[in-house]
């Protein structure tokens, strides 16, 4: 009878070269997955930025309606009830988001996700240069109000602004709210203006504009005076 072989195993060892290819292909192809992927990962951080400001800046529409058109403070000190300072982002999540176990405290490094105020391409824990001498955060949030378009209250002096009185320039000319910065990506500060704003979408920022808009804007976008109709410095 003739012996079978249909249950013989042939086996077939890799030589040290063709391992050495098999290796240098995967090397190869994790090479031009990888600048992809990573740029998957950069888009998808820069649209959930966009909708913290999103919400942020819907939150900030939603203090005008309840108070007569006026623009969220950035700061509140020595205000009637108030123990210390309360800055923007604590009064929104106060009123509107309510999140418990929020960060709000005098921090300049966040080392875990702040709600909507943490922008997802800020690595936490980390400052925003190599010799951790600028701040990522200021006070829990990773966004600032427009300097010149917030109000403010300081003691029991009252300086208020109407969404309505926004103005493009000292002639008094009505800005255009789809124009207007309310919120952008910043780092150290409750407040940003012209020259404070900060670049982290791949030199672009996202952008929180007075109509409740969001954009991601380059930087070749972006109103470089203050006293444009987008910063508002004459008002």
């Amino acid at each position: 009878m003739k012996s079978s072989n249909w249950n013989t195993l042939v086996t077939k060892n890799f030589t040290l070269i063709e391992l050495l290819i098999v290796i240098s292909i995967i090397a190869i192809l994790a090479g031009m997955l990888l600048p992809a992927l990573n740029k998957v990962r950069q888009t998808s951080q820069k649209v959930e930025c966009a909708g913290n400001l999103r919400q942020i800046g819907f939150a900030s529409s939603m203090y005008c309606d309840d108070y007569e058109n006026y623009i969220l403070p950035a700061t509140l000190a020595g205000w009637t009830g108030l123990s210390g300072t309360i800055y923007w982002q604590g009064v929104l999540n106060d009123m509107y988001f309510r999140q418990a176990g929020l960060n709000f405290a005098s921090t300049k490094v966040l080392t875990s996700k702040n709600g909507v105020f943490t922008c997802p391409s800020q690595s936490l824990g980390e400052a925003k240069d190599s010799a951790q001498t600028t701040p990522q955060a200021w006070r829990g949030t990773h966004y600032g109000i427009s300097y010149y378009l917030y109000s403010q209250m300081c003691g029991q002096s009252v300086i208020t602004r109407k969404r309505s009185q926004c103005n493009k320039d000292s002639s008094n000319q009505k800005a255009t709210p789809s124009k207007v910065y309310f919120y952008t990506d910043a780092h150290g500060g409750a407040t940003v203006n012209a020259s404070s704003y900060y670049m982290r979408h791949n030199s672009s920022i996202n952008i929180a504009f007075l109509d409740g808009h969001v954009s991601n804007t380059a930087r070749s976008q972006i109103a470089q005076s203050n006293y444009s109709e987008e910063w508002q410095q004459n008002r």
